[in-house]
């Protein structure tokens, strides 16, 4: 019987192209030989190209595999256990952290930071009745920098200041150290939290619907590949007046094995790797790229710049533990993540954002398009970027 190979959507799930033996690979066993080919490849580097299974679910097809009703959930599977094995290397070797926050990266947060507070603000302003207790999700909390901007824009604005003592911020990370951290600077604002030591996945599932006013995260969603199915879980446990702030950084890199094999030329990979990279990929890279718009184009130089950043780093701070730090990961570009969350039953539509908290003094959103509640917060790129959803009425 001849298996079907599916075109992926956002969340994972497929539909159809008919397919066969010489289509995208369907069959795990298939798949899981041409993961371990790629890692083969940068096998033993501080920089590793990482498991396939972890780049956005839409982007597999372009790695020569698909899903499929009878893969998906063991797909799903592999991509939270790389995901979790590399983030407990990141655990352990507190080196990576450093390593990783280049001044790129460092400054652009810290605008998406700030930005996401003064929104925050402003929509809890727009629905506060003087007695209202609102409920912030913050996932992951890290160690608590984004809920502290959001308290400390609440006390600085006259109008905001008595709600902070109305809020409950709720941390979830599955770091108990970071949430300590995370809980002990809230308190300094005089802010409520809650701990969750728990993945937010197993975390969301057990949640009623409709727990949380506003959910922000920073820097998270692209380590989610099927998307999708993560978002209407969001769209969920959010209150039907709710919103949801995302923060993330945006980047074709991983969308390509012909990205990727740019960025292991900028990081002067010795060619026989780099000849078994193409070895490997050599029909993806001989078929079309997907056309890139200029800002996309501009995000992945700034992406592999970054990863120039991370290596020059590395060599300047040699480590009796080396570190291992992973390309992969289920980065996407700011019109396909619009896209997911109009799937997930949200709207991004700036005139809905705005009728659904009609007293915000909202900050000047310029998305793709200018309807598009989104801010792009590096000057002709798509790199970082938050947009603000709604659920749809």
């Amino acid at each position: 019987m001849k298996a079907t190979a599916q075109t992926v959507r956002g969340d994972g799930s497929a539909s159809g192209t008919n397919g066969d033996h010489d289509g995208p690979a369907t069959s795990l066993a298939e798949i899981e030989k041409l993961n371990q080919a790629l890692i083969t490849v940068t096998q033993g580097l501080p920089v590793c190209i990482g498991s396939v299974y972890k780049v956005d679910s839409l982007s597999y097809p372009n790695w020569g595999f698909a899903v499929t009703e009878d893969n998906i959930d063991a797909i799903r599977r592999q991509a939270e256990f790389y995901y979790n094995k590399d983030y407990a290397e990141r655990r352990l070797n507190g080196n990576i952290e450093y390593l990783l926050k280049t001044d790129f990266t460092v400054t652009h947060e810290k605008r998406m930071t700030e930005f996401v507070a003064v929104t925050i603000r402003e929509m809890m302003r727009s629905r506060d009745n003087g007695k209202r207790e609102f409920h912030i999700c913050d996932v992951p909390a890290r160690d608590g920098h984004l809920s502290a901007a959001i308290a400390h824009a609440l006390r600085r604005d006259s109008d905001t200041e008595g709600m902070l003592s109305r809020t409950v911020f709720h941390l979830v990370d599955i770091s108990w150290q970071k949430l300590d951290k995370a809980q002990e600077t809230l308190r300094q604002f005089g802010a409520k939290s809650e701990k969750c030591p728990i993945s937010d996945e197993a975390l969301f599932r057990q949640l009623d619907a409709g727990n949380y006013d506003l959910i922000v995260t920073l820097g998270h969603l692209h380590h989610k590949p099927l998307l999708v199915e993560y978002l209407k879980e969001l769209n969920r446990i959010l209150t039907d007046d709710g919103a949801l702030v995302i923060a993330d950084w945006h980047s074709p890199l991983c969308s390509h094995p012909a990205n990727v094999l740019s960025l292991l030329q900028y990081l002067w990979l010795e060619p026989a790797r780099l000849d078994m990279f193409r070895g490997i990929m050599a029909e993806q890279l001989a078929a079309q790229k997907p056309y890139l718009e200029p800002d996309e184009m501009h995000s992945l130089m700034n992406h592999i710049l970054h990863w120039k950043s991370v290596m020059r780093r590395i060599s300047e701070n040699p480590s009796p533990k080396m570190a291992r730090l992973y390309i992969s990961a289920a980065y996407d570009t700011s019109r396909q993540r619009e896209r997911k969350l109009e799937d997930a039953g949200f709207s991004v539509d700036l005139a809905d954002v705005k009728r659904a908290f009609p007293k915000a003094r909202l900050p000047q959103f310029s998305g793709s398009t200018p309807n598009i509640a989104a801010k792009r917060l590096v000057a002709g790129s798509d790199s970082a970027t938050v947009m603000a959803a709604v659920k749809k009425r």
